[in-house]
């Protein structure tokens, strides 16, 4: 039986982006995105926590976003693991993986203004693919 691991968001930031090294030096950031749901009495906010990686981590922080900035992420679902020290219960957290994320409000300049300052998406890192996937996977 096939199966999909797909997710999109579209948000307003809770925090400003903070950009992390890893051990390794990779670069990642570690957001929450506030997604409004419903309308009137319905209406709700669901917090969702998001990873950026490498290329996309460094776009996200030189586009100027900033609390409140509304973005749209494109990514997976990765879920985390552990046994917590204090009460050792198992614990799990759930992010949605970038693959993609645009500041809503980024006004892109054309390639050859891209010297001058103006952040261009990057392109996707090879380590966000899936094993065996090329550039001709539809995804």
């Amino acid at each position: 039986m096939a199966s999909r691991n797909y997710a999109s968001i579209m948000g307003n930031l809770t925090a400003d982006p903070e950009l992390k090294h890893t051990n390794s030096g990779k670069e990642v950031l570690e957001l929450t995105v506030a997604v409004n749901f419903g309308t009137g009495d319905n209406k709700r906010v669901d917090f969702i926590d998001v990873r950026v990686w490498g290329n996309w981590a460094k776009y996200l922080v030189e586009s100027g976003v900033k609390k409140g900035s509304l973005v749209n992420i494109d990514g997976y679902l990765t879920q985390d693991r552990w046994v917590d020290k204090t009460s050792n219960d198992n614990r799990s957290r759930l992010w949605i993986t970038a693959r993609t994320i645009f500041h809503v409000e980024q006004k892109f300049a054309p390639k050859d203004e891209a010297a001058n300052g103006h952040a261009q998406p990057p392109v996707p890192d090879a380590e966000l693919q899936p094993a065996g996937a090329s550039e001709d996977t539809p995804f």
